[in-house]
């Protein structure tokens, strides 16, 4: 385990827990995304949970996501916070890690891949998620789950069993309060490398203008 201790940060008026999470700050910023810093706690079946960010997508559609930051992947504690405070504010969580490198992007340099937590009880998450809706119509038509229920909780009880039957290990990204899926970050725009640089290159020292 690690003893670097996390090096709290003023920018835009917050002080952030870690230089990560204004990192984050300044890449939502380079992109014109409009969000909030710690904006609510929630008491959960996981215990209390206070999310990093509220943020609003870019785009024509805009879309409200919680957005937690950790240096690594979250831990098992974690991950079910994640996925009961998507079920119980009905909002999708998105897991923030390292900035990525610009040149780690993809060949137009606009893959940002995050990973995005569905709460098994989340109420539109058949409707607001294709990769529930999909799990979902597919138990449906077996059969297994009531056909228009928009049971997510039953299909990825489902799809737990038969990944297990038939691989012999658990699914690494189904579990029974959630699913887990790498997507594309929101942005709504094509500027990612440039907020990918402008958050790398940030500096803090010297007030919150980085």
């Amino acid at each position: 385990m690690s003893n670097i201790k996390a090096i709290e940060t003023r920018y835009a008026g917050y002080r952030f827990r870690s230089r990560l999470e204004a990192r984050w700050a300044v890449f939502f910023d380079a992109l014109g995304l409009t969000w909030e810093y710690e904006p609510e706690g929630f008491e959960t079946d996981a215990g209390w949970y206070l999310p990093d960010f509220r943020l609003v997508s870019g785009g024509p559609h805009p879309y409200t996501y919680w957005a937690e930051v950790k240096p690594q992947k979250l831990n098992e504690t974690e991950r079910e916070k994640a996925f009961a405070l998507s079920s119980i504010t009905n909002m999708k969580v998105i897991e923030l890690n390292q900035i990525p490198n610009p040149h780690d992007l993809g060949n137009y340099m606009t893959w940002c891949k995050v990973r995005f937590h569905v709460g098994s009880k989340m109420k539109d998450a058949a409707t607001d998620w294709y990769f529930a809706e999909y799990l979902i119509k597919f138990y449906e038509d077996q059969t297994l789950i009531t056909r228009g229920s928009g049971n997510l909780s039953d299909a990825l009880k489902w799809d737990m069993d038969y990944f297990r039957n038939r691989h012999g290990k658990e699914h690494g990204s189904h579990f029974l309060n959630g699913l887990i899926t790498e997507w594309e970050f929101p942005s709504g725009t094509l500027n990612i490398s440039r907020a990918c640089v402008a958050a790398r290159s940030a500096r803090f020292e010297h007030g919150e203008t980085p």
